[in-house]
């Protein structure tokens, strides 16, 4: 079924036919996957919370006083395990871990004379959430 440069695709989701709306098609199928997801929520909240973490973003507030820049944003992992996109559950087989990366601040220090100086550093900052395998140690 057409109209007005709509594709109705097999699985019911709409298929626009320019390149400027493709993010409009990626943003129909996550809202679908939502909506499937609010249904789910009635018998099991914990499969809601994996798929809220893969969308939303959840940063924490870095501050510290004497430092430049003072405030760092630092994304922080929701859940410990990943969602599998094949099963579609919630699996521990993966864990969710940090990606981090060094950035550069600088410290104020303060001289004898009365002036400051800035001291550079370098600090690790997470900037995003990644599934990886757990790691695993043997006994030799």
């Amino acid at each position: 079924m057409e109209s007005k440069g709509l594709n109705i695709m097999g699985d019911g989701s709409p298929e626009l036919r320019n390149s400027e709306t493709k993010s409009a098609n990626l943003q129909w199928r996550r809202r679908k996957l939502m909506g499937q997801q609010d249904d789910q929520k009635k018998s099991n909240t914990g499969n809601r919370m994996v798929l809220n973490a893969i969308f939303k973003r959840s940063f924490k507030i870095n501050r510290q006083a004497g430092r430049f820049p003072e405030t760092i944003m630092e994304a922080h992992c929701l859940c410990p395990g990943c969602l599998d996109l094949k099963r579609q559950t919630f699996t521990m087989d993966y864990v969710s871990v940090p990606i981090t990366r060094k950035e550069s601040v600088y410290y104020i220090e303060q001289c004898k004379n009365g002036k400051f100086r800035y001291n550079q550093a370098w600090i690790e900052v997470a900037v995003g959430c990644t599934c990886a395998a757990p790691r695993t140690v043997s006994s030799s």
